[in-house]
Parts: C-alpha cells; structure tokens; sequence
C-alpha cells in the first residue's frame, strides 16, 4: 500500500464515521417516530447519575482527544501515533457496554459498521504491512540529537512535577470551594455547585498556558512546560491536551520513567517539562 492509499483509507473512515453521526439528524424520517419516543422512554428509567455521567462524558472526552492525536499522528507517520490509536481504540470500545441503548436507521449502522472496519484496517496496515517501517524511519529521524541531550539534563525531576500537579489540583479544588460559597447566595446550591466544578477544572486543564508556561503550582517550583521542537511556552490548546489524560492516573504518569520523561499527556500535546532557568 502507498502512502496516498493510506491516507485516503484514514480519510475515508473519519468521512464515513461522521456521517453516520450526522445521517440520522439530517434524515429523521430514516428512523419511525414509534421507534423514537420508545427509546425516549427507556433512556429516561436507565439514566446515569450526575456524578456517574460526569465521569462518563470525561473518559468518552479523553477517548475523542486521544482518536484525535492519533488520526493526525497516522496521517504525519508520527512514531507514537500507531500506541494513541490502539489506546483511543481500547478506551472507547471498554465504555460502550455503560452506553445507554440507542436507535438508529440502517442507513447510519452501514455507515457505522464501514468506518469502523476501515479503522481495523488501518490499524493492521500500520502493524503489519511494510508500510510500519516508515514509522519506524519516523523514529529514527527523531532519534536523542545533540540539542535534545542539552533538553534532557534540563528537564524537570518527576518529584517536582507531581509537587506541581498536586498544588495545581489543590488550588483548583479551593477555587471551586470558594466559588460554590459566593454564588450559593445569589443563584441557588446546584447552579454554584457546577459553577465551582466549572471553574476547577478549566483553572486545572488551562493552568500550563499562563505566562512563561508555569501554572501557580509550577511558578512556585520553578519549572515550565514548552513545546518539546520550538521550546516555546506552553499553549492554551497544549495545556488542555496535556491536563486531560489526569483522570487516567498512573496509566498517565508511567511513560514518565522512560526515555524522555513524558507523560501520557505530554505526548499528546508534544511538551516537555523543563527546569526555568534564568
């Protein structure tokens, strides 16, 4: 297989994936309306929790972003693409079977059925055909040059990171504690309530993209987050990248004890987390 044939077979599974999300909003009259308002119902004895369904749409959110990087990671024959698209994989199949029940027209299943099996293609493409040596070339071209020695004597210790992380999560919790307080007067106990949470977790997620690439927790313990090619501050999309495979835990953090030091999010949102040096 070329490459252009590679490409176009990745494309056309993202194309047909989406039109199956779409087919039936565009075509209501694909699925009977007795169908519908059955599903309706049955949805609405088999409702999630709050907590349950926040938790929920954050896994379902960290597997999107994970299918995201990998897709782009496969189109630029990036090295670590083809371990984000196993991981997205894996993620998403573990959460369908909590998936509440769903109708859909055939016309959406066909398409559903057609994308899904041009990503298992992919997949064995990437693995198992000669096509997976230029990933591999794609790694040796990123092989420890001589700058990248520089970078890894200057790279922040695992210890300071977690110290930085755990002040970040704790000035996030205050934040939504306080927040929960102030507005608990003006607009009701639930509305503040999700106010808080809100602004926790945007605070957590976006903290790496203020000034210089140093959350509070990081300002505090001297080190940053930059680009690991242009060594620039760390962006707001980079942070968001970066912070939302926290959930993960440990699955997260353990690329950090090899190579690079690097956790899951890191490679993703292509950063490194460096000693501010003045």
């Amino acid at each position: 297989m070329t490459i252009p044939q590679f490409r176009s077979l990745l494309i056309a599974s993202l194309v047909l994936g989406l039109a199956a999300g779409f087919f039936d909003t565009v075509f209501p009259s694909a699925v009977p309306e007795a169908l519908l308002q059955a599903d309706t119902a049955d949805n609405a004895n088999l409702s999630m929790s709050t907590p349950m369904l926040a938790f929920f749409m954050l896994v379902v959110l960290i597997g999107v972003v994970g299918y995201i990087a990998a897709f782009i990671g496969l189109f630029r024959f990036r090295p670590w693409a083809p371990r984000f698209a196993i991981f997205s994989t894996v993620l998403l199949i573990l959460i369908m079977p909590v998936m509440e029940a769903s109708v859909s027209s055939g016309w959406a299943s066909a398409l559903t059925e057609l994308s899904s099996t041009l990503w298992g293609v992919v997949l064995a493409v990437v693995y198992f055909s000669p096509l997976k040596e230029k990933f591999i070339a794609s790694r040796l071209e990123h092989e420890t040059t001589s700058q990248e020695t520089a970078i890894i004597k200057n790279l922040a210790h695992p210890g300071k990171r977690f110290q930085g992380q755990f002040i970040d999560g704790l000035i996030a919790y205050v934040l939504g504690i306080v927040l929960f307080y102030l507005l608990d007067m003006f607009i009701g106990r639930e509305p503040a309530f999700y106010s808080g949470v809100a602004i926790g977790v945007i605070y957590f997620l976006l903290s790496d993209s203020l000034p210089n690439g140093q959350s509070i927790g990081k300002k505090l313990l001297n080190i940053k987050v930059v680009d690991k090619e242009t060594m620039k501050s760390c962006s707001f999309l980079q942070s968001f990248l970066r912070n939302v495979t926290f959930p993960l835990g440990i699955f997260d953090w353990v690329p950090i004890f090899f190579g690079i030091h690097r956790r899951l999010g890191d490679f993703i949102a292509s950063t490194i987390v460096v000693k501010n040096v003045r």
